[in-house]
């Protein structure tokens, strides 16, 4: 990243749809997601019209310089926040997943301090391993998987020109 770029998170509108389906069918995607098969365009569609107007979602996009280079979302369950983000091919290992880590920590520290966020990480998805291990979230081993765990904290994002989360 220059010195110039501005990153920031954006909260997801009905015209991220296409890039979230594109994204989510990407193999490397697929090979580290829980469900691996391929997604009909219909199916997408009918999930993310539902994620849109659940009040127990919430989606954001990670943009650098407006440019929407990956997804992250929080499903809530109880006083537990569930991750899964992804960042676009082309932007992967630049560090923009723990970047976007970081981001989502400060929106979730200002306004619910006491959520847990837990994300689960199959064991050869080493470069989400290492992104949340970045953030500061303890490792547990499952059976097939890690979880990490951590309560939100205030983050510094490595950048001078670091945008906040943005509503627009």
């Amino acid at each position: 990243m220059r010195v110039m770029d501005k990153i920031y998170l954006r909260k997801v509108k009905a015209s991220d749809m296409d890039i979230f389906y594109a994204w989510r069918n990407e193999n490397e995607v697929r090979k580290n997601s829980f469900t691996e098969g391929w997604i009909k365009y219909k199916e997408h569609e009918k999930w993310f019209i539902e994620a849109l107007n659940n009040s127990n979602e919430e989606m954001w996009v990670l943009c650098l310089n407006d440019e929407r280079i990956g997804q992250i979302r929080l499903t809530y369950k109880e006083s537990v926040a569930y991750i899964t983000y992804s960042i676009a091919l082309e932007y992967r290992g630049q560090g923009y997943g723990k970047m976007m880590l970081r981001l989502l920590d400060n929106e979730i520290f200002d306004r619910v301090p006491k959520m847990k966020l837990v994300a689960e990480v199959k064991k050869d998805n080493v470069a989400s391993q290492l992104a949340f291990m970045a953030c500061g979230y303890d490792k547990i081993e499952k059976d097939n998987m890690f979880c990490f765990e951590k309560y939100p904290q205030k983050c510094d994002v490595e950048s001078n020109n670091i945008a906040s989360i943005s509503g627009g």
